[in-house]
């Protein structure tokens, strides 16, 4: 089993982690602290948590720009690009997309709380789009492994 603490958003992360990992016993548990990007762009809060607990590591577990598709905007892959490096830049280790795909709604979601995604596939017209943001991603991704 591997837990992951915290899982929310980056500007408290330090204050959460801190409370769970300084205590040994419920430390060694724990194999990483994830984060999301919502509320605050603090990257520096990765750091701290790093600088504190060098042998633990952070993952991002989720983002996705709500308010359903939005077929060629840039600032979505610009959200992208700017959490991705900002957070590399403070220790983070992985990197994982809440939807790499979804509908020409923006879901399917139970809830109605449609999004955006790096791909959107029109079930209706059969067709595939790309968004800024799957380029974005790929771009990085490529970086990575050379």
């Amino acid at each position: 089993m591997k837990i992951i603490i915290w899982d929310h958003n980056r500007n408290v992360i330090f204050e959460r982690a801190q409370a769970v990992l300084s205590d040994p016993e419920t430390a060694k548990y724990v194999w990483r602290t994830g984060v999301h990007w919502y509320v605050s762009e603090e990257f520096e809060n990765l750091s701290k948590v790093h600088d504190a607990f060098p042998d633990k590591h952070l993952i991002f577990t989720e983002g996705c720009i709500e308010g359903g598709p939005q077929a060629g905007e840039w600032h979505t892959g610009e959200r992208y690009g700017r959490n991705i490096i900002g957070d590399l830049n403070d220790h983070l280790e992985a990197w994982i997309d809440w939807n790499l795909v979804l509908n020409e709604k923006g879901g399917s979601n139970h809830v109605g709380n449609y999004c955006d995604a790096p791909v959107i596939v029109d079930t209706k017209k059969d067709e595939v789009h790309y968004n800024s943001s799957y380029y974005y991603i790929l771009y990085w991704a490529f970086q990575q492994v050379h």
